[in-house]
């Protein structure tokens, strides 16, 4: 199968992350999305549980009720420490030889690339599929080409969404009711009953 992957913390998933994955299934020609939590923060940054990342995750992928696109536990459950982008490909491929991967990422990465951790490794594994953020234009075709990978970048009329964890977390820990609008609301729910965030019952 060709499968696209979208990797991050999902600190936490929200419907960004949801219509990011409808639309990198209807745009591309992959049979399936996986969603994959990382184990820890390559750089370090402070990060719930992964269980509890995986399973509001799993929680989020289950509102969309599409057999297609998953949430993945293999980042959480097999390598267990902080890890590259490109130590989970390299896992990805050794297990699952007979699938093809491309790696999900949006637009406003592609200028920080060469600052991530074993990305000359990266480049040379699969195709980097590029999604539109909003307000971020498409990086120069010069920038492109000096990196050497390749990248597929997905068209501006693709869905977009400006919500992002930060946002998300922020109205959370000040207890704002718009931060039910923004994840599913079993999402919520867990976060209540995990007490997440400074959430407090």
């Amino acid at each position: 199968m060709k499968i696209a992957v979208l990797g991050g913390s999902f600190n936490p998933p929200h419907y960004g992350h949801l219509l990011v994955a409808r639309e990198v299934l209807r745009r591309l020609e992959c049979d399936e999305v996986w969603l994959v939590p990382c184990f820890k923060h390559a750089g370090e940054k402070p990060l719930p549980l992964p269980q509890d990342r995986l399973e509001m995750t799993r929680i989020a992928v289950a509102t969309l009720r599409n057999k297609r696109i998953k949430s993945s536990d293999l980042e959480i459950r097999f390598l267990q420490k902080k890890n590259y982008t490109a130590d989970t490909v390299l896992f990805l491929q050794k297990r699952f030889p007979q699938h093809d991967f491309m790696w999900v990422f949006g637009s406003e990465l592609v200028s920080h690339f060469p600052t991530w951790g074993k990305w000359n490794v990266l480049r040379t594994l699969l195709p980097l599929v590029v999604y539109p953020r909003p307000g971020f234009k498409k990086p120069s075709r010069a920038l492109v080409k000096s990196l050497d990978a390749n990248f597929v970048f997905l068209p501006e009329s693709v869905k977009k969404s400006p919500i992002s964890s930060t946002e998300v977390r922020t109205l959370l820990v000040k207890r704002d009711s718009k931060a039910k609008k923004l994840i599913p609301e079993k999402v919520f729910k867990y976060i209540q009953a995990r007490r997440l965030y400074g959430w407090k019952k």
